[in-house]
């Protein structure tokens, strides 16, 4: 299913803000509860929908993909809806044209929808037909069918530190956009309690998103930084098959 829709992802300059404070995610604003994006196959044939849903703010994510009626569910890490939010706040959904009606657009053509939901009954919707469309379908399809590739190459990092003022690691993405992380921790000595002084080691894991290169600044702060060592910056590059490959250091 996934080769049917990687091959027409392209970089866009649309979402250069990404990660900044958006409508939907500005404290107090609507959360953003469901999107749906949908490939139209003409005369009325829907081809293929990603439900992409969280219902409340703890809650688990989904990822429901439906194709030619059947139907498959897929669990995503939990700030993946947050993710999609700041995603889509760079386009401003809030000035996208209402629903329209579907005779008044072209039956016998493809087309394409996103259509975004937030917890205050809000929904916006966008077709590809429309002459506002621009790249934000191709970065969608990238963003959602980057969760499914599973086999698709990661890049990883380990830091050891230790609880009660060990070192902590972050990473900044210059595209922040390219990429989606997720982070797990193993303890040195399995214990019920973890007083201060237990040691771990944290492990972060880069997927791939949207093709294109991106850098990665390791910062480190804490009790006991390690402040005498450089920073370093790894240069990352995402292939159109979501497989991130170092590139080396640029400094």
């Amino acid at each position: 299913m996934k080769g049917r829709f990687w091959r027409m992802c392209a970089p866009a300059a649309l979402l250069c803000a990404l990660l900044l404070t958006g409508f939907a995610s500005a404290e107090g604003a609507a959360r953003l509860v469901a999107c749906e994006y949908a490939v139209f196959g003409g005369m009325e044939n829907e081809d293929i929908a990603y439900v992409l849903s969280q219902p409340d703010a703890w809650g688990e994510v989904t990822l429901t993909v439906t194709e030619h009626g059947r139907e498959t569910k897929h669990a995503l890490p939990r700030d993946a809806l947050s993710d999609l939010a700041d995603f889509m706040a760079a386009c401003d959904p809030a000035g996208w044209a209402s629903l329209p009606d579907r005779e008044f657009r072209a039956l016998d053509a493809p087309s394409k929808r996103i259509e975004l939901t937030y917890d205050d009954g809000a929904t916006y919707a966008l077709y590809s037909d429309k002459a506002v469309d621009g790249p934000i379908f191709y970065d969608t399809e990238c963003f959602l069918n980057s969760y499914l590739a599973e086999n698709a190459q990661t890049w990883q990092m380990s830091f050891s530190s230790f609880e009660g003022g060990g070192p902590a690691y972050r990473l900044v993405f210059s595209a922040p956009e390219k990429v989606w992380v997720s982070w797990s921790r193993e303890y040195d000595e399995p214990a019920d309690l973890l007083p201060p002084g237990a040691g771990y080691t944290e492990t972060v894991t880069v997927h791939g998103r949207i093709p294109g290169r991106t850098e990665v600044t390791v910062e480190v702060s804490g009790l006991t930084p390690l402040n005498d060592e450089p920073q370093t910056v790894y240069v990352l590059e995402v292939d159109d098959d979501f497989n991130v490959k170092p590139l080396g250091n640029s400094r």
